[in-house]
């Protein structure tokens, strides 16, 4: 046994030696280059070990493949680990990965910026079409990206960032107006089904409070236009209904309480204007702003709510008027125009700055965006988003 041992590792080192040779002889002379031997080398390996541990998929006994397994989500999960410079790897590795990897990536990126400081801008109407696509603006790198596109395409929904995940709710597909809410785990990578909402609304507004979840007011379902209230903590519950049917109307959250301005009721344009104060579950009438305002954007700064934009209801054009009300002093007050005339623009408010990105100008959707820092009264031109935009809903984290 001993000596048909040593006789059959010789063999084995006489079999190395021929190949090796073999190997060399072939890309020595350039009949082979020895990525290609290797890779070949590896496809009769790894059709051995498909060979000798088959894997079928329980439902209906197909095979499986590695692509099956990428489409499950590992590919998201490898990038989330091996980082953003590991894309370009996996897409020269395959053509059928690179259409996957590149999804993967908007994750990534929205990982790599880590998810703080960012104004999000979803969905919305560029002039020809609705869009799916979710925009994504870091003002440190002063740069937009992306983050992967909604399921359906919108405009007029509503969003915010709850929880560290971006909501939408609601809108227009362009048949239907939606119940459908959504939200983005940038951990996942991927949009997830919510429970739908109470009722269908497109062009709402919502604001988030502090524990109290996302708000979602008004809107408009295909039929009336909606003064009813609901939110969303871990499911959907009707509050209160507002005093006023509105639809178009902008909503900001300041001390806990949800401010709604302006809007329309299918007749007619608002300035009026109405809080909710959850202490006592109520809404209150407020002083009316100075103009009539219908598509505005609206944001709590610097202990005011500031409402932007909108159409007054007599001009074809857009405004680019803004006021703000001092809930101590009770009265609102004209403040330095925007550099654009915009209704049906997205805001947010990032490290106490005012950002308007998009809208509708009175004759075409807007690519441009600003920047108001109330320290200095002054409005800055922002780069512009990568495709033109109104009617978007936008949210920040």
């Amino acid at each position: 046994m001993e000596f048909a041992g040593r006789d059959w590792q010789l063999q084995i080192e006489n079999l190395k030696d021929e190949v090796r040779a073999l190997k060399e002889s072939v890309i020595t002379k350039g009949f082979l280059s020895e990525d290609f031997f290797l890779s070949y080398l590896h496809r009769i390996r790894f059709q051995r070990v498909c060979q000798q541990h088959p894997w079928k998929h329980c439902p209906d006994e197909k095979e499986v493949g590695l692509w099956s397994v990428l489409q499950a989500g590992l590919s998201k999960a490898v990038l989330g680990f091996a980082g953003v410079a590991a894309v370009g790897a996996l897409c020269r590795a395959s053509r059928e990965l690179g259409a996957e990897a590149s999804k993967a990536k908007k994750a990534v990126d929205c990982l790599a910026a880590g998810g703080r400081g960012q104004v999000f801008i979803c969905g919305g109407y560029d002039g020809s079409r609705l869009l799916s696509e979710v925009h994504r603006f870091d003002p440190k790198a002063n740069s937009w990206g992306s983050v992967p596109a909604l399921p359906v395409p919108r405009e007029a929904s509503v969003a915010a960032v709850l929880g560290g995940q971006i909501v939408v709710c609601g809108g227009f597909d362009g048949q239907r107006q939606l119940d459908q809410a959504v939200r983005f785990d940038p951990m996942a990578g991927t949009w997830q089904e919510l429970p739908p909402m109470h009722c269908r609304r497109s062009g709402a507004t919502a604001a988030v409070v502090q524990g109290h979840g996302l708000v979602v007011c008004g809107g408009f379902d295909g039929e009336e236009y909606l003064s009813s209230v609901e939110r969303l903590t871990d499911h959907w519950e009707m509050l209160p209904s507002m005093t006023f049917s509105r639809e178009g109307a902008s909503c900001a959250e300041l001390w806990g309480k949800v401010y709604v301005c302006g809007g329309n009721d299918g007749a007619n344009t608002l300035k009026e204007v109405e809080r909710f104060n959850f202490e006592v579950g109520q809404w209150e009438a407020l002083p009316p702003m100075l103009v009539r305002r219908d598509g505005p954007a609206a944001a709590a700064l610097s202990g005011r709510i500031w409402v932007c934009g909108g159409f007054d209801g007599q001009q074809s054009l857009s405004l680019s008027s803004i006021e703000c009300f001092d809930p101590h002093r009770g009265f609102w007050r004209k403040l330095r125009s925007m550099l654009s005339r915009r209704a049906g623009a997205a805001c947010a408010v990032v490290s106490g700055q005012l950002y308007i990105c998009g809208g509708y100008d009175g004759a075409q959707n807007l690519q441009e965006c600003e920047r108001l820092d109330p320290a200095q009264g002054m409005w800055e031109l922002l780069p512009s988003m990568p495709r033109r935009c109104g009617y978007c809903a936008g949210a920040s984290s």
